[in-house]
């Protein structure tokens, strides 16, 4: 019998390297909201690259256990980011121009395990 998976929840893989007090990484929450008589999902989306940029609130669209979600990376350009749900985490591809693989741990968000420290 296949896994039943929730796409609920947080991915992410954002650190703290506080010897020089950046931030890095990425951080996904897939949550849900009522519209149309019906549910559909939305990403909180945030990246970041030495400070954490503003978080991101996009739809997504979630089959199965695929998901796929357009963002803006940083202020710069919009991605397209896909990949599959686990009840281990994400993993998928972020396109181009940064053609970037990624894996995010299902855990809670960075900014609840003590991120705030990192914060200058």
């Amino acid at each position: 019998m296949a896994e039943v998976v929730s796409p609920i929840g947080t991915f992410s893989d954002l650190r703290c390297i506080k010897s020089q007090g950046d931030v890095l990484g990425i951080e996904v929450s897939f949550i849900p909201g009522f519209k149309d008589s019906r549910y559909e999902y939305y990403a909180l989306v945030q990246f970041a690259e030495g400070v954490a940029a503003k978080p991101e609130y996009v739809p997504v669209e979630i089959v199965k256990n695929k998901f796929s979600f357009m963002v803006n990376y940083l202020g710069y350009f919009n991605v397209t980011v896909e990949g599959a749900i686990s009840n281990k985490g994400l993993t998928g591809k972020i396109s181009a121009p940064l053609k970037q693989d990624f894996e995010l741990k299902r855990q809670p968000s960075f900014w609840n395990r003590g991120g705030f420290q990192c914060i200058r």
